[in-house]
């Protein structure tokens, strides 16, 4: 879905297929596809380096229709509370 600037389409489980203007809300899934070997890895999901896609945070599970991936069951939030962001898989080693 393309949407106008400076919005971006949102694809976490909060307002999915929304445009979104991601400097009012924060929990916004929005990444380009990107190759990995035969696939196309989507939003919520990303490259193992190796030719697979693999789920990325905060996204559950990995949807694959063909060669295109995308990830699902994305909340914007974690058991405890606060937002679950890409640096904070980093940190514990899954990004």
């Amino acid at each position: 879905m393309a949407c106008p600037a400076p919005t971006v389409c949102n694809h976490s489980d909060d307002n999915p297929g929304q445009c979104i203007d991601v400097s009012v809300q924060a929990c916004v899934i929005s990444v380009s596809s990107q190759v990995c070997g035969n696939n196309q890895c989507g939003p919520g999901s990303s490259c193992d380096g190796a030719g697979q896609c693999i789920v990325d945070l905060p996204c559950a599970t990995l949807i694959c229709d063909g060669n295109s991936c995308y990830g699902d069951a994305c909340a914007c939030s974690r058991r405890g509370g606060g937002p679950m962001r890409r640096p904070f898989a980093a940190v514990i080693g899954l990004a």
